[in-house]
């Protein structure tokens, strides 16, 4: 699971944007608006991945710091909101035991769920009348199919990696060092 927390507001030296990837409750990488530099939080992860990597992702994430503001700045607008305000992303994705390949995206407004995308049906829930023109939006930008073969694909490649890169850490019975990964927003 990734997760992309965004602030209207974030005050003289913190971050706009902030992006931390888990591996069930492993953090495996970190990038904040910043220092905008996607880094490796696990050793495993950094030895298994060429350098272009990191700078590939650090450009797609300052991309994402800008949507998220250009978003962020709508939400408020549709709300009549000022302020300090949220914006949160969360995607992933799983491997279960049958093999079938649950994944998530979905998006929370000053931590209540705002969008969240229905892979079966190619479709994104609205949960509230802001919620329905961004909804709107993204049902007419054609990305819907790109949305789910990323998360029944990409994402699945991707974990499939990480899992047999991080094996002996992952494997672990014990917590050791591991960080709780964040709950879905609610």
């Amino acid at each position: 699971r990734y997760f992309r927390p965004g602030v209207s507001d974030p005050g003289h030296g913190l971050p706009e944007l902030i992006s931390v990837g888990y591996v069930d409750s492993y953090p495996i990488t970190t990038y904040d608006s910043v220092a905008q530099q996607k880094k490796p939080k696990a050793p495993w992860r950094a030895e298994n991945l060429v350098p272009s990597h990191w700078e590939r992702y650090r450009q797609l994430l300052r991309g994402w710091q800008q949507t998220t503001q250009v978003e962020l700045k709508q939400l408020q607008r549709r709300h009549n909101h000022s302020g300090h305000h949220t914006y949160q992303r969360m995607t992933g994705c799983e491997v279960l035991e049958d093999g079938s390949t649950p994944g998530l995206l979905q998006y929370a407004y000053d931590r209540q769920d705002f969008l969240i995308f229905d892979k079966d049906s190619l479709s994104w829930m609205a949960v509230d009348n802001a919620a329905h023109v961004t909804k709107r939006a993204r049902e007419a930008n054609q990305e819907l199919q790109y949305q789910k073969n990323w998360l029944e694909e990409e994402c699945v490649a991707w974990l499939k990696r990480f899992l047999e890169n991080g094996k002996d850490v992952l494997q672990r019975t014990g917590k050791g060092e591991r960080e709780a990964c964040p709950r879905t927003p609610r």
